[in-house]
């Protein structure tokens, strides 16, 4: 960047965000660098998935709330987009886990462990924890103890 251009048209240059708002929707690049967004919803647009998420409706509404400059509104709506994409993103990672945990055994036996030693350190530390779950295994045993008379008292 050259001197002229940071004198001609301020200091630094656009965001892939702002970029996004100038080319898809006609908000004036002026207006789009005083909009300011979630770090969260500004990553989105960068890694360019957020755009498979919107539709035509959701398009719609987006271009006219930035056609008459309600753009506290637009960067609403972009939110509430960019939360759908986020949630199904999850989602996504938590299907693959799921997957992997059933058909990876050393992956299934390193989150047991771990899951294991978590509990160990929760138990080590945290006096309420202890009581908590002595508690939920005395009830796990009446329980239990509860369904093999029944089962007894069935089979006599």
């Amino acid at each position: 960047m050259g001197w002229f251009s940071i004198l001609k048209g301020g200091s630094l240059p656009p965001t892939d965000f702002q970029r996004f708002l100038v080319e898809a929707f006609g908000i004036p690049s002026v207006e789009a660098r005083k909009l300011s967004a979630s770090e969260t919803l500004m990553q989105s647009v960068s890694q360019g998935k957020l755009t498979e998420y919107i539709t035509e409706e959701d398009f719609v509404k987006l271009l006219i709330l930035a056609e008459t400059s309600q753009y506290d509104k637009f960067i609403e709506e972009l939110e509430e987009v960019n939360e759908k994409y986020q949630m199904a993103k999850k989602e996504r990672e938590n299907e693959r886990k799921r997957k992997r945990y059933a058909n990876d055994p050393e992956y299934r036996r390193r989150v047991l462990e771990q899951n294991r030693q978590r509990q160990t350190e929760m138990y080590a530390n945290d006096p309420e924890y202890r009581e908590r779950r002595k508690r939920q295994i005395r009830e796990n045993k009446r329980k239990r103890m509860r369904e093999r008379r029944k089962k007894r008292e069935g089979d006599s």
